[in-house]
């Protein structure tokens, strides 16, 4: 540390995959580090998000085409429904566009999740003592 930057200057990150002693200077880089962390948990789970279009078959049971979350149309069908982590169920709705908000809340929701376990901590002190300042989903 430089004489430049004050104790109060002065971050560390409490959450998985990170060393706490590294002491970090700047807030866009402990947000640039918790982002990484948590979108890699996210990524890790991609295949829980996810959107199907279904039709039904002849024999009453339901055919279920994967529908693409980067589109804003999916192909024409009976509905369609959205996997739920959460629950462990899929959620039905009338049109694709619902049901791919709805995935993204999920997947939104989830990275709060991941987000929230990582904390940030401003020094306080020269004895080294921190604070808990925000979270990396305040932050």
């Amino acid at each position: 540390m430089g004489d430049s930057v004050s104790m109060s200057d002065v971050w560390k990150i409490w959450g998985d995959g990170i060393d706490s002693t590294v002491e970090y200077t700047d807030l866009v880089t402990v947000k640039s580090l918790i982002d990484a962390k948590v979108d890699s948990k996210v990524d890790a789970e991609a295949d829980h998000f996810h959107v199907y279009a279904q039709y039904l078959h002849d024999d009453g049971g339901y055919i279920s085409v994967p529908c693409a979350l980067d589109s804003d149309t999916a192909p024409e069908a009976g509905h369609y429904v959205a996997s739920n982590m959460f629950t462990g169920s899929y959620e039905q709705f009338d049109n694709f566009l619902d049901a791919k908000r709805r995935c993204l809340e999920i997947k939104q929701m989830r990275r709060g999740q991941y987000a929230s376990a990582y904390h940030v901590l401003q020094n306080t002190g020269p004895d080294g003592s921190a604070v808990i300042v925000y979270t990396g989903e305040t932050l």
